[in-house]
């Protein structure tokens, strides 16, 4: 800041900076006998002209990156959701128009930048800038906030946000020598964020996983995500069995087309497995191949989308189990489990009885009877769970919900779907700790009975 520090901020500065090295210091150590697969490693291990960088160099370097590695992303985001909300237009805009939130991120720089300032030292002789000669080796403050907003460069309302404005070119980054090193990163942390972590962070995993190309994602993540209701052990009306159709004569055209793709390009991912699997030496046909992709597709995002929502509205209604998760975040993994059981995003699943049940529950069930399980039902037995079955416990012992189903019809990715909700929940809690919701009593769910989820789940920090 180029402003005089007081004593007090001087001397904070000062023995936040010792922290700093002593506790890098202790994980160079740490990295020279174990090395990982991470950046301090490669910092350690990178020598200069046959040396070693020395302890200084190395705590330079990794607090300097520690530090525009987060920070400025914070304030990204957060200037960017403030920035929407002044403009209820552009929020809107943004909402109706999820595809635009690349260039809403570079607007987002631009409009409000989280660097404001930074400082140059003249390699050269200037004659004129601005007016004024500047010598080589003179020190230069440049004012990017100012500089995003220059009329030359944007003649069109430059002090307005403007999240379809093109051609932006934001300074906030910097330039030439001195670009940030984690500019796209930060992009990518903002764009996530800002987008909805809930409903992109399942579509990327289960995309990458079968081999989905990065340009062909957008459709996935705007779609619709009504196609659970075919599920459902009610009539559909008409109209819901001509979209039905309509996606899935889409969604065939779409992965026979990727089915091509990958017997001509092979990758490292699942369509190109199932495409060269063999059955009794013969390769899948195409209808079998296409009816197992769009039940992996869709079992791999649109559960574990309604279990990180729900599990965060689940903790929303129970103050203290969310103050409780915040205070020991290693109690994440256990409050997944109990957020599969609290409100399951599998209510109902159907089975055909492989033999003749004689007594379940008073009833007799005859061999090839078809039998609907109400799993959200089970998973309050208070048979199973003596303690308080309808109350939210993150500390509960021994939760086996039922979620996933059981034995040969166990869910296939189950344990997916489990690390997917540990790194979107926590990762909320750890960088938005401040994060609420709007509307925790009367949210809107999605008219599904079979698959329960959330429609939308507003909030604000």
């Amino acid at each position: 800041v180029p402003v005089p520090l007081t004593p007090a901020e001087i001397e904070q500065g000062n023995a936040s900076n010792a922290l700093a090295q002593m506790y890098f210091q202790q994980l160079f150590e740490l990295r020279r006998r174990s090395p990982g697969d991470d950046l301090t490693t490669q910092l350690v291990q990178a020598e200069e002209d046959g040396s070693k960088l020395s302890n200084e160099e190395l705590t330079a370097n990794i607090i300097l990156l520690f530090g525009a590695g987060h920070e400025t992303t914070v304030n990204l985001i957060g200037n960017g959701l403030l920035a929407l909300h002044r403009n209820p237009d552009q929020l809107a805009l943004l909402k109706a128009h999820p595809e635009l939130i690349s260039n809403a991120i570079e607007e987002f720089l631009r409009y409000d930048s989280s660097v404001q300032l930074s400082g140059r030292v003249a390699l050269e002789d200037i004659e004129d800038l601005g007016g004024k000669r500047i010598p080589k080796g003179e020190s230069v403050l440049c004012l990017l906030g100012s500089a995003n907003r220059d009329p030359a460069v944007y003649p069109d309302r430059p002090d307005q946000l403007d999240i379809t404005r093109p051609n932006v070119r934001p300074l906030s980054f910097g330039g030439g020598i001195h670009f940030c090193l984690g500019a796209q990163l930060a992009r990518i942390e903002a764009e996530v964020a800002i987008s909805s972590l809930l409903r992109r962070l399942p579509v990327t995993i289960i995309c990458d996983m079968l081999g989905i190309p990065e340009e062909h994602r957008e459709v996935f993540y705007s779609s619709s995500r009504d196609g659970g209701r075919i599920l459902d052990p009610v009539p559909l009306t008409p109209a819901e069995i001509a979209q039905g159709n309509a996606s899935n004569a889409m969604a065939q055209m779409y992965f026979q087309q990727l089915f091509e793709l990958r017997r001509k390009n092979p990758g490292d991912d699942l369509t190109t497995q199932l495409v060269q699997a063999e059955e009794d030496g013969s390769k899948l046909s195409n209808e079998e191949l296409t009816a197992n992709i769009i039940l992996l597709f869709g079992a791999g995002h649109e559960t574990t989308v309604n279990l990180i929502g729900n599990g965060l509205l689940a903790l929303h209604r129970n103050p203290d189990q969310l103050a409780l998760l915040k205070a020991h975040p290693e109690l994440i993994s256990n409050a997944i489990e109990e957020f599969l059981r609290y409100d399951s995003s599998v209510q109902l699943s159907g089975r055909v009885a492989l033999e003749d049940i004689e007594d379940l529950g008073g009833k007799k069930i005859p061999k090839g009877e078809s039998v609907l399980c109400l799993l959200g039902s089970a998973n309050h037995d208070p048979a199973v769970y003596p303690d308080r079955p309808d109350s939210l416990d993150i500390t509960r012992p021994n939760v086996r919900p039922l979620s996933f189903g059981g034995g040969i019809h166990h869910c296939l990715g189950a344990q997916l779907a489990r690390i997917e909700a540990e790194v979107a929940i926590a990762t909320l809690l750890r960088r938005l700790p401040e994060l609420k919701l709007d509307d925790s009593v009367n949210p809107e769910w999605r008219p599904t009975f079979v698959l329960r989820g959330l429609k939308r789940l507003p909030a604000s920090w």
